[in-house]
């Protein structure tokens, strides 16, 4: 690998300024987000698969490190819905969750698949849940694939363009001068959505990381909960496997007694 003579394509990693800012942001984020779910909560022990990935997603947004929190935040809610899926109806789900979420709609009425509960020609969820699981795949398409127009919708920011300058001095000379003629109202702010220029997108993305995590972990945590609680107990396992049996049904038993 060719590197510069001047400038290393490698950086140093400076594990206490890492420290220091992830400490700051733990600080900030401990008094903003909800508090942490208890892992020995009956609810939640019975689901150790998903709470590794609620645990990953919140400490991910309490380090500062939001665009992964966020897409966690996320896909907390689509592995909970598959394993609703496979308690209530034995299908094992691997689709998008535009898909899953027209699965769990239930639209044209017919028998969900495979499943042999007299429910089961009927939403797998109420409306109100259906519009939650929409909220949650819009946000979830607009981090994945960073698509910024969807993100920023007909959002705006103000934008002051002027010509630079050939030296440091200048340029702070002329950005006075700008900010000084916004102050009389001689200049005015263009007014653009940020998804005009994909650096500028992902700069202001990133300002507004923080303040979307933490909107979001209020509105999606609970939800988790409530799914849980509503769609996850004890009795729904116990009937799965009345009328299913389990996946571990298909691993043979090896005699160690003998």
């Amino acid at each position: 690998m060719m590197v510069d003579n001047e400038i290393s394509v490698w950086a140093d990693l400076d594990l206490a300024k890492h420290t220091t800012v992830i400490k700051q942001e733990m600080e900030t984020n401990e008094i903003r987000l909800p508090l942490l779910f208890n892992p020995e909560y009956p609810s939640f022990a019975l689901h150790t698969n998903l709470y590794s990935v609620y645990l990953d997603s919140y400490r991910c947004i309490l380090y500062g490190l939001y665009h992964p929190g966020i897409i966690l935040l996320t896909q907390l809610i689509e592995v909970t819905v598959n394993e609703i899926i496979f308690v209530h109806d034995n299908v094992t789900n691997q689709e998008p969750l535009s898909k899953t979420i027209t699965y769990c709609e239930n639209a044209n009425g017919r028998r969900r698949r495979c499943c042999r509960l007299p429910s089961a020609r009927y939403p797998l969820f109420p409306k109100f849940i259906i519009d939650y699981l929409k909220k949650v795949q819009e946000i979830r398409d607009s981090y994945v694939h960073l698509n910024y127009t969807k993100l920023f919708k007909d959002q705006s920011v103000g934008i002051l363009g002027f010509n630079g300058a050939d030296t440091f001095e200048e340029s702070r000379q002329r950005l006075e001068t700008a900010l000084t003629k916004l102050k009389a109202g001689e200049i005015a702010y263009t007014q653009k959505n940020p998804a005009f220029d994909t650096r500028f997108a992902e700069a202001t993305k990133r300002s507004v990381d923080p303040e979307w995590a933490r909107e979001w972990a209020w509105e999606i945590y609970p939800g988790f909960w409530f799914l849980v609680d509503e769609y996850l107990t004890r009795e729904h396992y116990e009937t799965h496997i009345r009328l299913y049996g389990t996946p571990f049904d298909q691993i043979p038993i090896s005699d160690i007694d003998s």
